[in-house]
Order: structure tokens, then sequence, then C-alpha cells
């Protein structure tokens, strides 16, 4: 009955430690956003993506990630820098020898930033 008590306890922690999306500034969402694509997590994006329904749909970007190979490759693979624009954060990444770039634009709701558009 003890052990049943810890595994049930460790599952609750473990639960809550996932949930949740990691968004309070730009920089942390625009990572958010990455991950979900990397991983192709619809659920995950569905989350922090506020955009447009007919622009970037979850889908979509998810659908996005996977033309462009992003999924299985990791945040390292990414640099991640700020802009002039508070809201806007550059994603740059390296593809057939080429560097390419995403402004990913963000805007603050009171639960913290969220995806809207990119360039």
């Amino acid at each position: 009955m003890k052990g049943i008590k810890i595994l049930l306890l460790t599952s609750l922690i473990v639960f809550l430690s996932a949930c949740g999306v990691n968004n309070d500034t730009p920089m942390e969402a625009a990572k958010t956003f990455m991950k979900s694509l990397v991983e192709g997590d619809l659920e995950l994006n569905t989350e922090v993506n506020h955009s447009d329904v007919l622009s970037y749909p979850p889908f979509h970007m998810i659908d996005i990630a996977n033309d462009r190979n992003f999924v299985g490759k990791s945040l390292g693979d990414f640099t991640f820098a700020e802009s002039d624009d508070p809201k806007v954060i550059l994603v740059t990444w390296e593809e057939e020898g080429e560097t390419k770039e995403w402004k990913l634009k963000f805007n603050q709701e009171k639960e913290g930033y969220f995806f809207v558009d990119k360039d």
C-alpha cells in the first residue's frame, strides 16, 4: 500500500511539472514554440500559438516543421536572439549549407507571451 501511494505521488508530481507553458518572456515563448516544432508536439504548439487561425494554425506549423525537417532536431540546432522590437525573436538555423532565419512575433497576454506571427 505504501508503494502505491509513493507511485501515485510521484506520478502526480511528474504530471504537474510537465503542465504549463514556459512563456513569461518572448525569448522563453520562442524556445517553447520551437520546442513544439522539433518535437512535432501539436498540443504544446496549440498552447503557445495564438496566431490568426487562417495564418499560422498549429497543425500548419507542425506541417512546416515536418517539411523543413525540424522534427527530430534539438533546440541546440537553433540560435535565438532578441531584435530591436522586444516582442520579436530572431531564430536562425543551418539548412543545406545556408543560414535561415525566422522572425517570430509574440504578444503579451495576462498569462504570458504567445506566438502571433512569423516573417
